[in-house]
């Protein structure tokens, strides 16, 4: 806050709850019951600890009151293999990372962890709407040193969200498995207070 100009949210994405296809549940209650009735038995991954999909993991389980054991690995590409595999079954990842294999059946979606459902998987609830209200979601801001005059400012901020505004352009990112965001100098100041 102190450092840098927010100028505008570029694309906003959030963590999906997903489980291996190996995992009986189909609905997050019915994972929620699963992992009560053998506490401490599954295992979840992430990318590490501190990292958005550990946090993420840990407000779920806090909000769920569930006991599922965290495995961290260095990074998506080892954590996506650890699902493959079977050696952990749930995981909160990112759309572009798991859409594939949501597509083939590998993973099942349970829910995402935002405040309303992604236009990427529309059919998906959101965490809060089946019981357990965390956001987790965030966006990529494009910010500038502190102290940036606010005509140039303005300029940027009107010059990337006409960028964002291209069909051409929200389809891609949207293709990437990203939202595309936009918006004011202020709704973006506003988000990274708020987060």
């Amino acid at each position: 806050l102190r450092d840098l100009t927010p100028i505008v949210m570029l694309i906003g994405t959030a963590p999906l709850l997903v489980v291996q296809k190996s995992v009986p549940a189909t609905t997050t209650k019915e994972f929620v019951e699963l992992t009560r009735s053998q506490p401490g038995k599954l295992n979840y991954g992430s990318y590490g600890l501190g990292t958005a999909n550990f946090l993420a993991f840990e407000l779920f389980k806090q909000a769920a009151g569930i006991d599922v054991v965290h495995v961290p690995y260095r990074g998506s590409a080892p954590l996506l293999v650890a699902l493959l595999g079977g050696e952990v079954q749930a995981a909160f990842d990112f759309p572009p990372t798991i859409k594939s294999h949501v597509s083939t059946g590998t993973f099942r979606i349970l829910g995402i962890a935002s405040a309303a459902r992604s236009r990427l998987f529309p059919d998906v609830p959101t965490l809060a709407e089946q019981g357990y209200p965390i956001s987790a979601g965030g966006y990529i801001v494009l910010a500038a040193p502190a102290g940036l005059p606010s005509p140039i400012a303005d300029r940027l901020n009107a010059e990337v969200n006409k960028v964002l505004a291209l069909p051409e352009v929200r389809q891609r990112i949207l293709d990437i498995g990203y939202e595309p965001a936009g918006g004011t100098r202020e709704q973006a100041a506003s988000w990274i207070r708020s987060d």
